[in-house]
Order: C-alpha cells, then sequence, then structure tokens
C-alpha cells in the first residue's frame, strides 16, 4: 500500500486534473462562443452545440491515446524501480500533462480570437441571406 501511495495516487490525481482542467477550458470556450453570437444576434442551434460535444470527445479520446501511453511508461519505470534502477524517476503521466496543456491552449487561444472573424462558410452563407434578402424586395 505504501508503493501505491507513494507513487500511483499522485499519479492518478495528476490524470483527473489534466481530464477536469480540459473540460474547464473546453466549456469555458462554448460559453465564450455562445456568448460572441448573442452579442452577432446570431441564433444558437444544436449544430454548434454538437460540434462542442464532438471536439471534446476527440480531445478525451486522444487524452486515452496519451494516457495509454503513459500506463506502459509508468509500468516500466515501476519494474525497473522495483529492479533497484531508476530509483529518482518520477511516475507521473508527462504525456498525458502535456496532451491536456497543449488542447487547453488551443481552447484558450480560440477564447481570445477577435470576435469578427467567422469561419468562411459562415460568410458565405451570411451574403446568399443578403442575396436573396435584394432579390426577395
Amino acid at each position: 500500500m505504501d508503493y501505491a501511495y507513494h507513487h500511483l495516487i499522485p499519479a492518478l490525481v495528476v490524470l483527473a486534473v489534466d481530464y477536469c482542467g480540459l473540460l474547464v477550458a473546453v466549456l469555458a470556450d462554448l460559453a465564450a462562443g455562445v456568448s460572441k453570437a448573442r452579442r452577432r444576434g446570431e441564433h444558437l442551434t444544436s449544430k454548434g452545440f454538437r460540434a462542442s460535444v464532438d471536439k471534446f470527445a476527440r480531445y478525451v479520446l486522444a487524452l486515452f491515446g496519451m494516457t495509454a501511453a503513459d500506463a506502459v511508461i509508468i509500468a516500466v519505470a515501476a519494474c525497473l524501480q522495483s529492479g533497484g534502477d531508476f530509483e529518482s524517476f518520477t511516475l507521473l503521466p508527462v504525456v498525458t500533462s502535456c496532451g491536456a496543456a497543449a488542447m487547453s491552449l488551443i481552447e484558450v487561444k480560440s477564447i481570445f480570437e477577435t470576435e469578427g472573424e467567422k469561419n468562411p462558410v459562415d460568410e458565405a452563407a451570411d451574403m446568399l441571406r443578403k442575396l436573396m434578402d435584394i432579390i426577395n424586395k
């Protein structure tokens, strides 16, 4: 139990912080996107919310892969430590933490993007709406 307490519990805590931190970043980006859409007078659609859920699912899937890689690294390091080698080697999920940090930074960048930037498809749809308004008058 002493080994688990000193090595595995901290790794699990770091993993929980990584996953929860990413969730907070995605939710903050979602809130910022909803706020920007409301300021522009756009209607909120389920398509936009589905995109956020899909993005989070892709992030979590990528993190699962990184966590699997970390599990292998930690297992090998634990085996080496039990044999007396690498006693100072830290058993923390470094790959997952780096991935979660990178994904969170992407979300922070998304939050601070200028409000005027729009998707090219959205710009084309706006032009078509304006054209239809002119034609219908």
